[in-house]
C-alpha cells in the first residue's frame, strides 16, 4: 500500500472512531447516572437530618444535599430545551410518544417521594407552633426535578405533550420490576383518590416536582386549618391521598412524622406544579434544594 492509501485508511479509521465516540456520548447522555448518584446522596442527608431532635433549630445546621435535577424531554437525539440554554448537568431523555412523557414524570414523582423518606421523616424545623396566621403559613420545600420540553422537535414528531395524562398513568401502570402501580407504591392500599375540577389540560412549558412538609402542634384541628390555608384541604389528619387539581398531581400523607426518636403530627406532599417564581413562592416559604 502506498503512502496516499495509508493516509486515507488512517483518516477513515479516525472518522469511525470519532463517530463511535459521539454515539457513545449520546447514549450515555440519555442515562441519568448523575441523577442517580445525586438522589443517593440526597437520601443519605435526609435520613441523617431526620435523626436529629426538634431542638434549637438543630436541623438548620445539617444541610440537605439535594440537587434539583434538570430534565429535557425531546424526540431528537440532539434536541435541546430553551429553558436550559447554557446550563450544566441537564439530562436529555428521548421519547417516542405521549406514554413515554407520562412515564418520565411518574418516575420523577415516585423517585422524589422515596428519596425524601416517603413523607414519614421530619426534615424541617417546626416553625408553625409560633404563628398560626394562616395567610403567612407556607411549607418548606425541596425541588426534586425540573422537567422541560423541546417543543420544536416534539411538534415535528407529532407528539402532543398536552395529551399526556400522568394521573391516569400512575393509577393504571405498574412500577418497573414490581407488581403494583405507581399510585399503590406511593400510598399503599389505604390511599384515597380525589379528582377535583380540572381548570385546564395544557401542560406547562416547565414542570417542577416538589416535596414539601408541614409540621404543626399536636392539635389536629390546627393541622387541618393549616392544610386548608395552603390549598391542601383534600388531606385530613391520618390520611393518604392522591389527587389531580388544575392538571397538577398531588400525593400526600398526613399523620405521625418521625422526629428523632419521637413522633409528631405533620403532613408531607409530593406534587407537580408550574416552575416559575410566582407559583413556587405561593406554596413554598423556604426551599432547601440545590439548583
Amino acid at each position: 500500500m502506498n503512502k496516499n492509501g495509508l493516509a486515507v485508511s488512517v483518516i477513515v479509521v479516525m472518522i469511525i472512531i470519532v463517530i463511535g465516540f459521539a454515539i457513545l456520548l449520546i447514549f450515555y447522555s440519555q442515562i441519568a447516572w448523575t441523577g442517580n448518584i445525586d438522589r443517593s446522596v440526597c437520601h443519605q442527608s435526609v435520613v441523617y437530618r431526620a435523626t436529629l431532635p426538634e431542638f434549637a433549630n438543630s436541623k438548620d445546621f445539617v444541610p440537605l444535599k439535594c440537587r434539583t435535577e434538570k430534565i429535557c424531554i425531546t424526540s431528537s437525539f440532539l434536541g435541546k430545551c430553551k429553558e436550559y440554554e447554557g446550563a450544566k448537568g441537564v439530562t436529555r431523555i428521548k421519547v417516542d410518544n405521549v406514554k413515554d412523557i407520562e412515564k418520565i414524570i411518574s418516575q420523577e414523582i415516585l423517585s422524589c417521594w422515596e428519596t425524601m423518606g416517603e413523607g414519614k421523616l421530619s426534615l424541617f424545623n417546626d416553625f408553625l407552633a409560633k404563628s398560626l396566621a394562616l395567610r403567612s403559613i407556607k411549607s418548606s420545600c425541596v425541588v426534586c426535578s425540573r422537567i422541560s420540553f423541546d417543543d420544536e422537535n416534539l411538534e415535528k414528531s407529532k407528539i402532543d405533550k398536552d395529551k399526556s395524562d400522568v394521573f391516569k398513568y400512575m393509577i393504571s401502570h405498574k412500577v418497573p420490576n414490581e407488581e403494583i402501580s405507581y399510585y399503590e407504591k406511593i400510598l399503599g392500599d389505604k390511599g384515597n383518590l380525589n379528582i377535583k375540577n380540572e381548570i385546564n389540560s395544557k401542560t406547562s412549558d416547565e414542570i417542577a416536582v416538589v416535596f414539601s412538609q408541614i409540621l404543626a402542634p399536636d392539635n389536629l384541628n390546627i393541622l387541618t386549618r393549616v392544610l386548608s390555608g395552603l390549598g391542601l384541604g383534600l388531606l385530613t389528619p391520618y390520611q393518604v391521598s392522591f389527587s389531580i387539581i388544575e392538571n397538577n398531581i398531588i400525593a400526600g400523607y398526613c399523620g405521625d412524622v418521625k422526629v428523632g426518636g419521637d413522633a409528631k403530627k405533620g403532613c408531607s406532599v409530593v406534587r407537580t406544579m408550574n416552575y416559575n417564581a410566582n407559583d413556587i413562592s405561593q406554596f413554598c416559604g423556604k426551599i432547601e434544594s440545590i439548583s
